[in-house]
């Protein structure tokens, strides 16, 4: 799943490996939300809506020169950092 062993190269004529990476860091987080989904949790994409962008994610890494195996990717489930003061307030 490494850039390094491209299967068709990349059109641009820039390095495209941090565009890939953080399109399979969506990919993984969008997943995340999927399984938050599944478990009841609160969700801040809505499902129907991180399925179509995870279809286009995975469109995008042969173009981009990416073996793509979704399968080796692990969810990351998105949590929002809440703390007890409000931003800005003394600790």
């Amino acid at each position: 799943m490494s850039s390094s062993t491209q299967t068709t190269p990349c059109p641009l004529l820039i390095q495209s490996t941090q565009t890939a990476r953080g399109l399979l860091r969506i990919y993984e987080r969008l997943n995340g939300e999927l399984l938050k989904h599944r478990t009841q949790q609160e969700v801040m994409v809505a499902p129907e809506q991180a399925l179509q962008v995870m279809e286009h994610i995975a469109a995008l890494m042969p173009f981009l020169g990416v073996n793509f195996d979704p399968k080796a990717l692990k969810p990351l489930r998105t949590q929002p950092k809440i703390g007890p003061l409000g931003y800005g307030d003394e600790r």
